[in-house]
């Protein structure tokens, strides 16, 4: 059985927000994670955004899939709809960051190659990446996808 995981894209005007792990690779990555098998994969993403970040969030739609053996990855755009972030970080986050295009793509630190990529796609090409419509693969990576 396939592993489903699931990001959130919190966009900002021409900022995406960023969490890092406290953990493994301490790599920068969207807001998100592992989906329960009883979860939807919004359910999960609702889930795991207030967990990490705080606010309660409703998806917009889908940015980018990953589909992989062993695991998918959803990365879908979220809008806050309530509460606020915390002021605190939950275990398993050393920071949180907003990114513009230019800082993401000068970033030295370690980052998930794959959501790093999406995010500057998407500020590169502004909300029409929000989209239905299918447009190309990722670094020719079979199995990987953006919706522009």
């Amino acid at each position: 059985m396939k592993t489903a995981i699931v990001l959130g894209l919190l966009r900002q005007a021409d900022r995406i927000l960023f969490v890092k792990q406290d953990y493994g690779q301490y790599a920068w990555m969207l807001p998100g994670g592992h989906v329960r098998p009883e979860e939807s994969l919004v359910e999960g993403m609702g889930r795991k955004f207030q967990e990490e970040v705080g606010p309660v969030v409703e998806v917009a739609g889908l940015v980018a899939l990953r589909d992989r053996a062993d695991h998918q990855v959803a990365v879908l755009a979220v809008v806050p709809v309530g509460g606020e972030m915390h002021h605190e970080l939950p275990e398993g986050l050393a920071d949180r960051r907003w990114f513009d295009r230019a800082t993401l793509t000068a970033l030295q630190e370690p980052s998930f190659d794959f959501d790093r990529q999406v995010a500057l796609r998407v500020l590169k090409g502004g909300e029409a990446c929000l989209s239905h419509t299918l447009v190309d693969f990722t670094d020719g990576a079979p199995g990987s996808v953006f919706i522009s």
